[in-house]
């Protein structure tokens, strides 16, 4: 499908069968073997598994992902030559005839291994074949500015959604998800796009709560040991069994999703006043020996596959809904409207109730939605026009628990080859030598910068929002992104956030991420609600300044602006709210020159070379 610029509709036209980027089908591959890169024989090896003959063409580049063994084989599946990349890595490679490839993966990595055409490595998508429409389809295009005839498009293919959008007058912006894409299989991000780079991989931006542990969005409970066993006879007869070291009991959950010889063993769990938790054990003596449960009794080897093991899925119940203008999408296909909302809801397991349950149900999964849960989740992404995304969260307990660093968002950071990133964070001290306050360039950043009560300039004001400025190498601002809260409702309001221990984490890994909840114990029927936003910011429409960002809920609409300047007179233009008052929620070293949203917009200024507000339409 191809967007004419200024078209009044994309045409699809009658065509055949078409596969997605990714070559590689995770359904038809070897399991427990590699290619030898001698002779291009398979061969058994319990920690690889390998493609299946993979079509090429004479002469094209093939990127890869994390390939361990590749060898290529002409048209009739004949050895020509082959690679072995020691460390793993991303690599390309040219056909040297029309013929196949085969490649080899660690089994770790195979469920996020990818093959495509061209000679760079982009963001995985899961091997799909896109049927042919049998039929002309014809849907409104979306226009440069001013000439969109609708404010969004969402493309369905399969589980991958699309949200697609005009982002200003030169690009246009994709945000590309998942339905059921997490290690759990919820709601995932994948990437996002303006035009055709990929500016943002945002897989792991859902976000996790933390009981005793991590666990959610892509977590899985980490209490688990992961032992791989070649040739053993257990079956799922033999789930929920009781096995031993000789000083801790483990049960047997399951089998790992991509390899049956991998055996995953719950450790056990303690229960302190009412409140569970539970740590990995790597067992002390070379055999498990079976307690009680088991069909089949034989002796398991203890050989660890997997240090840091994590169960998938941790939760259930899951639903997730894509409704475009309240209108639920099922069926592929390309559709128009202004305003995408993702509803998705799920329990996170009780460990316990996990352990207990695959111990009574001996032969039964532990992957149904008969298992308690300690809390219930329920987030809804509403996505609008320019990929602006708004996030509405509630935390509702099911049991007692102790609740650890939860923030409802977080991000990694923006990038793109040759361009840098700098980011800037209002209301927080240096600390560290780094000021975010009077931005940072994050190319050399390698620090873990946690921030505290005492580490914010003004205690009752914690720090509610980030922005990261991408800049080509001429210093000219390609595109922004900025990620925070709403901070005067719900329990991500100021008060709220600056009662607790921690505010923010700027990983080492440039990675962002806020608290709005911690170190509270809750009750079962406890319930709290947090609103946020992640929204791609212009540079036509920043202008100058650091910072200029809408947020708007069912109710209120929210002006973020930040300076790194003295303005006098500024003003931030807002046609479709002329005649709403404004209310300064937050502000330094800013004034407002009038309370109603006019001709001109909102008109204030910033003295001292610094300033921002948080404003409020009404």
């Amino acid at each position: 499908m191809i967007y004419a610029k200024n078209a009044l509709f994309k045409i699809n036209a009658i065509a055949q069968d078409k596969k997605g980027k990714n070559l590689f089908n995770l359904n038809a591959r070897n399991i427990g073997y590699y290619v030898n890169e001698s002779n291009g024989n398979l061969v058994a090896f319990a920690t690889y598994d390998t493609s299946d003959f993979i079509p090429v063409v004479a002469g094209v580049t093939y990127a890869t992902t994390r390939c361990k063994k590749m060898a290529f084989y002409d048209t009739n599946k004949n050895y020509i030559s082959g690679s072995s990349y020691s460390p793993i890595i991303a690599t390309t490679v040219t056909a040297p005839a029309d013929g196949y490839m085969r490649l080899t993966f660690e089994v770790g990595m195979v469920s996020l291994s990818q093959v495509e055409v061209g000679n760079k490595q982009t963001y995985y998508e899961p091997y799909a074949v896109v049927p042919g429409l049998s039929d002309i389809v014809q849907v409104p295009a979306i226009g440069i500015k001013g000439l969109a005839l609708s404010d969004i498009v969402v493309e369905k293919n399969g589980e991958l959604f699309t949200i697609i959008s005009d982002f200003d007058e030169v690009s246009r912006i994709s945000i590309e998800t998942s339905r059921n894409g997490s290690n759990n299989g919820t709601f995932r991000f994948l990437q996002t796009k303006l035009n055709s780079d990929i500016i943002h991989a945002t897989s792991d931006d859902i976000t996790p709560i933390r009981t005793f542990t991590a666990v959610g969005a892509n977590h899985g409970y980490p209490c688990i040991i992961s032992i791989i066993m070649m040739g053993h006879d257990k079956t799922t007869a033999d789930l929920g069994s009781i096995w031993t070291d000789g000083t801790t009991i483990y049960t047997l959950l399951a089998f790992h999703k991509d390899n049956s010889n991998i055996l995953l063993f719950g450790c056990p769990y303690t229960e302190t006043d009412g409140i569970v938790s539970s740590s990995a054990i790597t067992p002390v003596a070379a055999n498990l020996t079976h307690v009680s449960g088991a069909t089949h009794t034989t002796a398991v080897v203890v050989t660890i596959f997997d240090t840091t093991p994590q169960l998938h899925p941790s939760v259930n119940n899951i639903s997730v809904e894509y409704l475009l203008d309240g209108k639920k999408i099922d069926k592929d296909g390309t559709y128009v409207g202004k305003e995408l909302q993702v509803l998705e809801s799920y329990n996170v397991m009780d460990y316990k109730a996990i352990i207990d349950y695959a111990q009574s149900n001996i032969g039964q999964s532990y992957i149904n939605d008969q298992i308690a849960g300690v809390v219930r989740l329920a987030v809804s992404y509403t996505f609008t026009r320019g990929g602006k995304c708004f996030i509405s969260h509630s935390f509702r307990a099911l049991r007692k628990l102790s609740v650890l660093n939860c923030g409802f968002l977080q991000s990694v950071i923006i990038s793109l080859d040759g361009y840098t990133v700098k980011r800037y964070m209002p209301n927080v001290a240096i600390k560290g030598g780094i000021d975010f306050k009077n931005i940072v360039d994050m190319t050399s950043y390698t620090t873990s910068t946690y921030f505290y009560p005492e580490d914010y300039i003004d205690p009752t004001k914690p720090p509610n929002r980030y922005i990261d400025l991408m800049y080509d190498s001429g210093g000219n601002l390609k595109t922004g992104y900025t990620m925070g809260y709403l901070i005067d409702k719900s329990n991500t309001k100021n008060e709220d956030r600056a009662a607790m221990s921690q505010g923010w984490d700027m990983r080492s890994t440039k990675k962002s991420y806020p608290v709005a909840m911690t170190g509270i114990t809750l009750n079962a029927g406890d319930y709290k609600t947090f609103m946020g936003y992640r929204n791609y910011i212009s540079p036509y429409d920043i202008g100058n300044a650091t910072n200029f960002n809408v947020v708007r809920d069912k109710k209120d609409t929210y002006i973020y602006i930040d300076y790194h300047a003295s303005i006098s007179y500024g003003n931030v233009k807002l046609p479709d709210d002329i005649g709403k008052s404004i209310t300064i929620i937050d502000s330094e070293n800013f004034t407002l020159h009038s309370d109603i949203v006019d001709c001109g917009g909102v008109t204030f200024s910033i003295i001292n070379d610094y300033g921002y507000a948080v404003l409020k339409l009404s």
